[in-house]
């Protein structure tokens, strides 16, 4: 694997921790129960983190 492809896996690992970190920080604000995102909106029995 050269260094071009491992800097573009790496750099979407990035971008997908930073959108579950903004997802969780928006659920927070919402004041929602649980602090992970739901597949559907407003299940909150069903959890699950986006890592």
């Amino acid at each position: 694997m050269d260094k071009e492809k491992q800097f573009r896996c790496s750099v979407q690992r990035v971008e997908t921790l930073l959108r579950s970190i903004g997802c969780l920080m928006a659920a927070q604000q919402r004041k929602t129960e649980s602090g992970f995102c739901s597949s559907s909106g407003n299940d909150s029995g069903k959890q699950i983190p986006f890592f």
